[in-house]
C-alpha cells in the first residue's frame, strides 16, 4: 500500500471502490446484454424478459449460413499483419527520430501531433473508396 493510500480513511476508500465497481458495472452492461440476448429464442430477442429457455439455434444458424470462422480467421491475420507492420514503422520512425536527423525531429513531432488530433471516423469513407478502388473490398 502507498503512502497516499495509508493516509486516506478507510470509508473514502470504500466509496471509491464502490464507484468504481458501478462504473465497471454500468459500462458493461450493453456487453453482458449482448451476450444474454444471443441466447434467447428468434421470436424473443426484441423482448426486454430475461433469458428464461437459453437456446443455441443462433450460433448455429451463423455457423451455418455464415462463413463465420473464414471471417474469424481474416480478422486474426489482417489484425495481426497490422500490428506487426505498425510494430516495425514506429521502431524505424522512432530510431530516425532519435539518431539520424535531430534538426527535423521537431517538425516530424508536430506533424505526428497534428495527425493524431484527426478522428478515425474522418478518414473511414475515405479508406473505403480506397480499399474498393484498389479491389480489396470483400477478398
Amino acid at each position: 500500500m502507498s503512502e497516499v493510500e495509508r493516509g486516506r480513511p478507510v470509508l473514502q476508500r470504500a466509496v471509491w471502490h464502490l464507484v468504481l465497481t458501478a462504473s465497471a458495472l454500468a459500462m458493461s452492461f450493453p456487453v453482458l446484454w449482448a451476450a444474454l440476448t444471443s441466447f434467447k429464442p428468434a421470436d424473443r430477442v426484441f423482448s426486454a424478459a430475461p433469458v428464461t429457455d437459453p437456446t443455441l439455434d443462433n450460433y448455429a444458424r451463423v455457423l451455418d449460413g455464415w462463413p463465420a470462422l473464414t471471417m474469424i480467421g481474416n480478422t486474426f491475420v489482417m489484425s495481426a499483419g497490422v500490428a506487426l507492420g505498425q510494430l516495425a514503422i514506429a521502431v524505424v520512425a522512432a530510431f530516425a527520430l532519435v539518431h539520424l536527423a535531430p534538426h527535423w525531429r521537431r517538425t516530424v513531432l508536430g506533424l505526428s501531433t497534428v495527425a493524431l488530433a484527426i478522428p478515425p471516423q474522418a478518414i473511414v469513407i475515405p479508406q473505403f473508396l480506397l480499399t474498393t478502388r484498389l479491389g480489396w473490398q470483400n477478398t
